[in-house]
């Protein structure tokens, strides 16, 4: 997790994701990675820019409506914090 992302702010070090993918993505600004984790290779896992973010995991898989995962619950409130809207 890259210091200051906003996604994960308040995500502890080491949490588990979920991967559904064969593909992974490769940001062309390093700047712009917010998280990264190695499986063969380096996955740029997430990435945000301005008001943009984007995971290769699922922040939803494991969230229910009265629990959102802590991942699922830091990409709202990035994206409610963007919009000018969150708290």
């Amino acid at each position: 997790i890259t210091p200051g992302a906003k996604l994960f702010k308040g995500v502890p070090d080491n949490s588990y994701v979920y991967f559904v993918h064969s593909y992974y993505l490769k940001s062309k600004n390093i700047e712009d990675v917010a998280a990264s984790t190695e499986y063969s290779v380096n996955i740029h896992a997430s990435v945000e820019k301005d008001n943009v973010f984007a995971c290769q995991f699922h922040p939803e898989f494991k969230s229910r409506p009265t629990e959102p995962h802590p991942l699922f619950d830091g990409l709202v409130r990035a994206a409610l914090g963007q919009s000018g809207n969150g708290k």
